[in-house]
């Protein structure tokens, strides 16, 4: 779910690898969610963090590569880079970069920025940013040895070369997930955050190609080991096996209900007796805390009662916490409740959603409309209807893209209208690019550019159905409760609401096609 603009930069092509392309894209999408097992990667050098010397180097003392190291640091910093790709300067960043590494190609800092500039250049010159992420990969794989700083490093190219070709067998891309692993391993150990990081990464790549079985199977291992190796005086196990007890939630918990349900209560009934224990400490109430809210951020948009009902659990917990220690030990519990707070908001959003189920839903009131012609809810009556609140900066809408494709596809000839609604945001297409861009800072897109715009986006993505645009003054938005986008609401054919979801993926997915179904077959 997105609630601001973002820049999206997606291949267009055919419809036939439409749902291949976003599926992998999304990839790097989840893996930063933290309600779906988050893929930790440390702060770098090049994000303005000092990377500690390696315990190699400080054993062996290598003298050349510090001589390198000063060399590279005299001739092009961390700063200048920084500066330089804050300035859209690209090219002069490129060529410092390339002179540094020269210099000091064991530089791990110098490491750091090549990673950070393609990913950079992939939203403006995505085929060269391929190149160098593959380049810097091989660079990598070659390396004797590796430390933390470099094996964070490949675990981050692995992740981009899989999310960023779109157009990869699912083959190659275990192939480049299984090489890594297996170099990580022999760096790092099986037990290094970034192996376990890229075998997390794994698991979504299987799901994202709907190999459930073959997920569910290198999940049960990951979680059966984890369970082996759990230890209350070892935070570092205890959060990776709560991550675990998340991640089998988030991915696998539509199509195995009864064995996620089992994992979950594994993991409370761990954290439960935890508590009890008086050497419990407040660390271990943060981490059953985070794991609540985490749960609680998964049934948001699909249970909000009982995510209303988990969240009072969590302040109970709180305070229990509160009555039972002091001073510094309470202070990661400040921005818990910040957290908290914001979600109990978004909480209230879903009960308001809930409540909308079963009622009538308000006239359209658009200012424009894109390859439909107008319509009203009087020539909407007797179809079912698929209202697709949606934005062109957003990358989780344009996730579900292929679903609406297959949808319309599907069940257009039996009764179904699909709708999308999206507002005015000053975007123009770019025609050197196929894509939309926003205007500069202080430009303003004319409604004639935007509109022109609309329908390039909709060539470019193969999409069948049509738009509206929200009339600013309406509140069109506002009567479906829209707090975040995507939103579906689908419409019976009385009119009156009978669906709502936010979010990409495919619980929601199959969810809205479950529906559209029921309401058709009525």
């Amino acid at each position: 779910m997105n609630t601001r603009p973002e820049n999206v930069e997606l291949a267009h092509s055919t419809t036939m690898h439409i749902r291949r392309r976003f599926a992998t894209w999304s990839l790097a999408v989840v893996g930063a969610l933290s309600t779906t097992g988050t893929v930790c990667l440390r702060p770098t050098a090049a994000w303005g963090y000092d990377e500690p010397a390696s315990k190699e180097k400080a054993s062996t003392g290598k003298q050349g590569d510090e001589e390198d190291k000063v060399a590279s640091e005299a001739a092009f910093s961390r700063e200048v880079f920084s500066k330089l790709i804050s300035e859209g300067k690209l090219d002069e960043a490129e060529a410092k970069l390339e002179a540094a590494i020269a210099a000091a190609p064991n530089d791990s800092q110098l490491l750091n920025m090549e990673y950070q500039l393609a990913a950079v250049m992939s939203r403006t010159k995505p085929e060269e940013a391929r190149k160098r992420i593959w380049a810097l990969a091989e660079k990598l794989m070659a390396k004797e040895e590796l430390d933390g700083s470099a094996s964070t490093i490949l675990l981050q190219t692995a992740m981009m070369r899989v999310s960023s070709d779109r157009d990869m067998k699912y083959e190659d891309r275990m192939n480049i997930i299984d090489s890594t692993l297996a170099k990580l391993n022999q760096a790092a150990g099986a037990e290094s955050p970034a192996t376990k990081s890229l075998l997390q990464f794994k698991v979504r790549t299987m799901v994202s190609a709907e190999k459930l079985a073959e997920a569910k199977s290198l999940l049960d291992t990951m979680i059966d080991q984890s369970r082996a190796a759990l230890d209350p005086e070892k935070p570092a196990s205890v959060s990776a096996y709560s991550s675990l007890a998340l991640l089998y939630n988030s991915s696998l918990g539509d199509d195995y209900p009864a064995e996620s349900k089992a994992i979950l209560d594994q993991a409370e009934d761990f954290f439960r007796s935890r508590l009890t224990d008086e050497k419990a400490s407040a660390q271990d109430y943060v981490r059953y805390v985070n794991m609540k809210i985490s749960l609680v951020s998964s049934l948001l948009y699909s249970d909000a009662k009982q995510a209303e009902s988990s969240i009072a659990d969590v302040e109970k917990m709180i305070e229990t916490a509160k009555e039972r220690f002091e001073g510094k030990d309470l202070e990661p519990f400040k921005n818990i409740e910040l957290s908290l707070k914001s979600l109990k908001s978004r909480v209230e959003s879903s009960l308001v959603r809930d409540r909308l189920i079963g009622t009538r839903a308000p006239e359209i009131n658009a200012d424009h409309f894109v390859a439909t012609k107008p319509v009203t809810m009087e020539d909407l009556r007797g179809k079912v209807v698929l209202l697709d609140f949606w934005a062109v900066w957003c990358g989780p809408c344009i996730a579900t893209f292929p679903h609406l494709i297959e949808w319309q596809e599907k069940y257009s000839d039996k009764g179904l209208v699909i709708l999308g609604a999206t507002n005015f945001y000053n975007y123009k297409w770019d025609e050197d690019a196929g894509k939309a861009v926003r205007a500069e800072e202080g430009a303003q897109v004319s409604p004639e550019e935007e509109l022109a715009m609309l329908e390039k986006f909709r060539e470019s993505y193969k999409l069948h159905h049509g738009f509206f645009v929200n009339s600013k003054e309406s509140g069109y938005a506002k009567a479906f409760a829209v707090s975040g986008i995507p939103q579906a609401v689908l419409l019976d054919k009385e009119g009156k609401i009978q669906l709502i979801r936010v979010g990409s993926g495919p619980a929601n997915a199959k969810a809205v096609e479950a529906k559209i179904k029921e309401l058709l077959a009525q």
